[in-house]
């Protein structure tokens, strides 16, 4: 096979075959869904492996273990190491996942997902109980054609920046896609971050409450973030 004949000549290089990736025509969205993938195979296979050693060492000695894959069903780690582009919205499927059996349990069989993190904010629609699911979208702008859960994405999490941009000689909000991260985050931490975030707007408008530490550790700085909003956004728009 050409897999192994590439493997024995290249041993320490991750070989992705479209016949294995996406096995079906469509010259076009094969080749770029294995590109995706093999793009995405090393520093996968290097998370999992570290994840694995992880769980030894700390005495985990389930005989299987399984990571989430896009459509919302599970996959071994070795399986999702090999086919990486298969998880490329694993995350915000299990919330998606979470959501329906939620939903199933509260007798709501239509419902619209809404899962906002730290960077991005996700949403799915759920009709009669099921997740509604594609068979291809864009990526970061690239086609990808595998099964998956059809979530959208936009960049406005928690720790996405706001700013004033000055198009036309008019001034206009702008959010994402750039992001505060975890460090220096939201000003509202604390931990060194000067550009307004949607987590200090929330602090500015009290839907986060300035009393409760977040996480048990992390207090808000109210009046740091509303310093930021006023010198960032509100003097620029005037």
């Amino acid at each position: 096979m050409l897999r192994d004949a590439l493997s024995r000549v290249l041993p320490e290089v991750p070989v992705s075959l479209s016949s294995a990736v996406l096995p079906q025509v469509r010259e076009y969205h094969r080749l770029a869904t294995t590109v995706a993938n093999a793009y995405l195979r090393p520093t996968l296979g290097r998370y999992l492996g570290r994840l694995e050693s992880r769980l030894g060492e700390a005495g985990v000695r389930t005989p299987r273990r399984y990571v989430m894959q896009s459509n919302g069903g599970v996959t071994t780690l070795g399986r999702a190491a090999e086919r990486a582009v298969a998880t490329i919205v694993s995350g915000p499927a299990a919330g998606v996942i979470a959501c329906e059996t939620i939903g199933r349990a509260a007798g709501r069989a239509d419902l619209v997902t809404f899962d906002m993190g730290g960077t991005s904010c996700d949403v799915a629609l759920v009709r009669g109980g099921r997740a509604t699911t594609t068979a291809q979208t864009k990526i970061a702008g690239h086609d990808v054609a595998v099964p998956m859960l059809d979530i959208h994405t936009v960049s406005a999490g928690g720790g996405t920046i706001a700013r004033v941009e000055r198009i036309g000689g008019t001034a206009r909000l702008r959010v994402g896609p750039d992001s505060a991260g975890a460090r220096p985050g939201p000003v509202a931490y604390g931990a060194g971050g000067t550009q307004p975030t949607i987590t200090d707007a929330h602090a500015v408008l009290g839907t986060l409450s300035a009393d409760a530490a977040l996480g048990g550790r992390v207090s808000l700085d109210v009046r740091a973030a509303r310093e930021a909003v006023r010198r960032e956004i509100a003097e620029p728009l005037g």
